[in-house]
């Protein structure tokens, strides 16, 4: 026992952030994941960020390396399941328009004079699964994809808003005439508005926390393991379960664990002592007893 205990202290004295186990010799098989594997732009510009230093590139290598992205079936638009960004229905639309008074303030002469800042950032709360956490000052946007919440650039928030403030001002302008001024209106001072009002649609401080009574569960590439107090459950990608972090191996019900047992504990090794140092490993990784 004492000897597993020695290993257990060796493995965790060892133990360092999976990023920074990266060198430059690992510059092949990273971009080569990289060109596989399709994420967000804000989830690989993340990445990218983390990544450049350890493998000694520029980041705009990394950033123009590239997956082509997946064909998805569409949400539905009135989807309850908490699994996907949502394109706004012309009932939700006419019905913020009327809950913000529009997409502009009017000026004295009930011209368009400034753009509706909080009409702005309440669609793309509509749209988008978005978190502001004030503590962090940090603004998180849901990606179904790979079912995390992801932090939010704010350059590339802005040109994101900036696009689909001008794809809805194209196709309402004809039914509303103040979407008319709306391109002279979309300048870099009031897309930061925007996102400032974001912040106020979307304020839930606290919203990372863990509670009493959640469920534990385990981020996997492919799926929610969620402990039912016996087991693991599989369970599909869900907003619902505040997830920020997440494992690259994606889990598979049919593996076993002989490759990981022959690897780390030689055969001298007791069966019981080594139900032990997994048990305890386990513990350590999940941060409970």
């Amino acid at each position: 026992m004492e000897r597993s205990a020695e290993i257990v202290q060796t493995l965790l004295a060892q133990a360092q952030p999976f990023v920074h186990s990266f060198t430059k010799i690992d510059l092949t098989p990273v971009t080569s994941e990289l060109g596989k594997v399709w994420l967000s732009s804000l989830h690989r510009e993340q990445l990218c960020n983390d990544l450049y230093r350890p493998l000694g590139v520029r980041v705009d290598f990394l950033r123009r390396v590239r997956a082509p992205k997946p064909v998805v079936s569409p949400q539905p638009v009135n989807s309850n399941s908490g699994t996907g960004t949502q394109t706004i229905t012309r009932d939700d639309l006419e019905r913020l328009e009327a809950e913000y008074h529009g997409p502009t303030l009017p000026n004295a002469r009930g011209d368009p004079g400034r753009l509706n800042e909080r009409y702005w950032a309440a669609i793309f709360a509509q749209e988008n699964k978005t978190i502001y956490e004030p503590f962090e000052d940090r603004i998180y946007v849901y990606q179904p994809l790979c079912g995390l919440f992801v932090p939010q650039h704010p350059e590339n928030l802005r040109e994101i808003i900036a696009a689909r403030m001008y794809e809805i001002a194209d196709a309402r302008a004809p039914v509303f005439p103040a979407y008319q001024a709306i391109p002279r209106f979309i300048t870099m001072q009031n897309l930061v508005g925007v996102i400032e009002a974001l912040k106020g649609v979307s304020y839930q401080p606290h919203a990372f926390e863990r509670r009493a009574g959640d469920p534990f569960f385990i981020h996997a590439q492919n799926c929610m393991l969620v402990w039912d107090g016996n087991q693991f459950r599989e369970e599909k990608f869900s907003s619902d379960f505040r997830s920020r972090n997440q494992s690259p191996i994606p889990y598979d019900p049919k593996a076993t664990d002989d490759q990981f047992r022959r690897a780390f504990f030689p055969e001298k090794f007791d069966p019981d002592d080594i139900d032990v140092i997994q048990k305890y490993s386990g513990q350590c990784l999940l941060g409970r007893n």
